[in-house]
């Protein structure tokens, strides 16, 4: 539990922040999403990275049992996938990037769920 505890306090804090930074500056994050399908060598490099510290998680943190365990453990295992798309199927990507900025009901559903799991894991570490 000590390891869950520990990733759990990294990722809380990033989700919720970044969650709630998708609520405030909406025109932000869709020209990040724009920018990176025109930067093919980014979109590489972040799956690059996403991968070594996706499968650093997985290795260290595959445990099921409690609701933090499996939230850790599954945002493990789809910062893996996500950096294996990018590296596999760049093509992919590109195309989630352009439908995410085409729908902003998915941006905005995204937001919150980021928000509700950052709270969570932050509260789980931080206040409990």
């Amino acid at each position: 539990m000590e390891m869950t505890m520990f990733l759990a306090g990294l990722w809380g804090p990033a989700m919720l922040a970044i969650g709630i930074g998708m609520f405030i500056n909406r025109g932000h994050y869709i020209k990040i999403y724009r920018d990176l399908a025109r930067e093919p060598f980014a979109v590489m490099i972040f799956g690059m990275a996403a991968v070594v510290v996706g499968m650093a998680q997985v290795n260290a943190h595959n445990i099921w049992e409690t609701l933090p365990e499996m939230l850790v453990s599954l945002l493990g295992w789809l910062l893996l996938l996500k950096g294996l798309a990018c590296v596999i199927m760049p093509n992919w990507v590109e195309r989630s990037g352009h439908w995410m900025d085409n729908n902003l009901q998915m941006l905005t559903t995204s937001s919150a769920v980021l928000v509700i799991i950052g709270v969570y894991l932050t509260w789980s570490v931080y206040f409990t």
